[in-house]
């Protein structure tokens, strides 16, 4: 499992202990938020993210998803079309994803 993360500054989910876009492991100072989600998955799963494999979670920077964001807007290419299978409001959510 990968746990990937993204908030808007360190009172939540926390941040990057040097100013990149984003990190995981020992570059990743966990916030109250992130703490919790730890417990949550700590109690389904019966492990610590944080602690036993802190790899698996990472952090992105909110300026980095604007950047993939703005990246998007200029490519054409990357459309998401509907079809029989796919309605029209889940392309919104699969080009975001």
């Amino acid at each position: 499992m990968l746990l990937l993360l993204s908030g808007e500054g360190p009172s939540d989910l926390g941040r990057c202990a040097m100013p990149v876009g984003q990190c995981d492991g020992d570059a990743f100072e966990a916030g109250p938020v992130a703490v919790l989600v730890d417990q949550i998955v700590q109690s389904v799963l019966k492990y610590s993210v944080l602690r036993d494999v802190p790899t698996r979670l990472r952090y992105v920077t909110k300026e980095c998803l604007d950047d993939v964001a703005d990246n998007l807007r200029g490519n054409r290419r990357a459309v998401s079309l509907t079809g029989r299978k796919q309605g029209q409001e889940t392309g919104y959510f699969t080009k975001m994803a």
